[in-house]
């Protein structure tokens, strides 16, 4: 018994030792990524949609076509940071940095999120 003990501990102790290094090396790259959205956040808020396809290039993707001055308002816009990934169990959505803009084309809001549709 005291054998089968020892065993089961060294697997169980084994398991979790794998469990910690695999959730060490994804919040590494949570971090890389959330430590770039905060670089682009700081550098987006308060300029306009015309500054923003400056600085970034043009959208991947908007809501809504631009006004006839080439400034997108009351819209959102978004550029594609990690493709969708198809798999053997499915298909996992893209994650986008999206940003929101108000009626004078200024860029109000920036949100990083997995996008619920696929493009």
């Amino acid at each position: 018994m005291k054998k089968g003990l020892k065993v089961f501990l060294i697997c169980v102790l084994v398991v979790v030792v794998i469990v910690g290094i695999a959730l060490v090396c994804c919040q590494f790259r949570y971090l890389k990524y959330k430590n770039e959205y905060m670089k682009f956040k700081e550098s987006v808020i308060g300029k306009t949609s015309a500054q923003v396809q400056e600085m970034y290039g043009e959208f991947d993707h908007y809501s809504m076509h631009p006004c006839e001055d080439g400034l997108f308002r009351y819209t959102e816009c978004s550029y594609t940071v990690i493709e969708a990934k198809v798999g053997y169990l499915g298909t996992t959505p893209p994650w986008v940095i999206s940003i929101g803009f108000d009626g004078n084309g200024v860029a109000v809001r920036v949100t990083y999120e997995q996008a619920d549709y696929y493009f």
